[in-house]
């Protein structure tokens, strides 16, 4: 993990998220996400990544949004 480079998120899933099945799918939702992993045992937590400057230009409102569309 780089902090200098990226800002990282952590995003918990719902129970019917298409995510769950599939959770590197997650860097699907936007360019600049890069999937993680799975934080520790927690299997509907996962962990993102996002270049600094990107979140600078998206913010992180919109990254939770981007994570959460349903």
């Amino acid at each position: 993990m780089n902090y200098d480079l990226n800002t990282y998120v952590a995003v918990t899933l719902a129970p019917n998220s298409p995510f769950l099945g599939a959770p590197s799918s997650l860097s699907t939702v936007h360019p600049a996400l890069t999937h993680v992993g799975q934080v520790g045992q927690l299997h509907d937590v996962q962990l993102g990544s996002e270049g600094v400057s990107s979140m600078k230009e998206i913010g992180p409102r919109n990254i939770i949004e981007m994570y959460n569309p349903y």
